[in-house]
């Protein structure tokens, strides 16, 4: 893997969830319970279990979804008392505000128990999208962390100490509007904590900050490490002088960033298009192939949530082809 590309050896979104399955779970909770105004006072033990669920779609088989992380959190005699959805969101995908409501439905469901989600999205611009875009169509809506419920870690000492919450720390905080001086001291904490660990944990936490921390900040913190001798160059060989400054790698990103992001929203427009034929038969309209063409045809996704939403509150007699003017 010496000469191997960063995005082979792990995408941006596996080395978060792996980043944040490596943090003690209570500390996790913790941060969500300060954002929520909840209390943690009855949690005593908290597991891990596999994140996954079915539920059966309209007229469809069952589908599996997945989330990122999940955990129940027990009292002292062992009762579940809470159980938390954790996902790491790295781009915009409108698809979650039914993914996410779902997760927490069925988790409390399968339960009978309060389920609660909280998202981790380290970028400010995606997570002001996501906060006035995306959560306020999510009832009950997520919990979405913030700077201020993560640490902010840039003694060397502590960092060796808590190599993961470092990292968090770093892509977090070191973004606008945060002086540049104090981006670049959260960028130089996290590369020291990613020094003391080896091998695949190195390198995935290593694509997350060249991923997610501004290039200007990662190039400085590198500059003043290898001044005062406190980096090992060794670990970072799998990239070049100028991914290092930022610019091909980061240009590299926002190409595939844009693709992603693309892909994405076709992904919305299909799960859209399946939702509304899915509900127009279960209310017992006819799907003729006509409809079915106007629905492939059409590349809008506001057009298309729309067209769900007038399905979704039609009288059974409306015209079909009014619902999708």
């Amino acid at each position: 893997m010496r000469n191997a590309q960063p995005e082979s050896i792990a995408s941006t979104h596996e080395s978060l969830v792996e980043l944040l399955r490596a943090i003690d779970p209570r500390v996790l909770i913790r941060m969500a319970c300060e954002h929520g105004g909840i209390t943690m006072a009855e949690i005593a033990d908290v597991f891990e279990r596999t994140p996954k669920l079915e539920v059966a779609g309209l007229s469809k088989a069952a589908k599996s979804y997945a989330p990122d992380l999940v955990f129940t959190a027990h009292t002292k005699d062992g009762r579940v008392i809470e159980i938390w959805v954790f996902e790491a969101q790295l781009s915009e995908a409108l698809l979650k505000q039914w993914r996410w409501g779902l997760y927490v439905a069925a988790y409390a469901a399968e339960y009978n128990r309060k389920a609660l989600l909280a998202v981790f999205s380290p970028e400010p611009e995606l997570r002001a999208w996501l906060r006035t875009k995306l959560i306020p169509k999510i009832q009950p809506p997520p919990l979405l962390i913030e700077p201020d419920q993560v640490e902010r870690i840039t003694d060397y000492g502590d960092a060796r100490q808590r190599p993961e919450l470092t990292v968090l720390s770093c892509i977090y905080h070191a973004h606008e509007p945060a002086p540049f001086a104090d981006r670049v001291a959260v960028v130089r904490a996290a590369l020291v904590a990613i020094g003391t660990l080896a091998g695949r944990e190195a390198q995935r936490y290593t694509v997350l900050v060249m991923s997610l921390a501004p290039p200007a900040a990662v190039n400085q913190a590198l500059e003043e490490l290898r001044e005062s001798g406190e980096i090992d160059e060794r670990r970072y060989e799998e990239f070049s002088d100028s991914e290092r400054k930022g610019h091909s790698f980061h240009r590299g990103r926002e190409e595939g960033r844009e693709e992603g992001r693309e892909e994405g929203r076709e992904r919305q427009r299909e799960l859209l298009r399946r939702m509304i034929v899915d509900l127009l038969e279960l209310r017992g309209f006819d799907v003729t192939p006509a409809t079915q063409a106007q629905l492939e045809a059409c590349t809008s996704l506001e057009t298309l949530e729309r067209w769900y939403a007038a399905v979704k509150t039609a009288a059974a007699n409306h015209p079909v082809e009014q619902l999708l003017e």
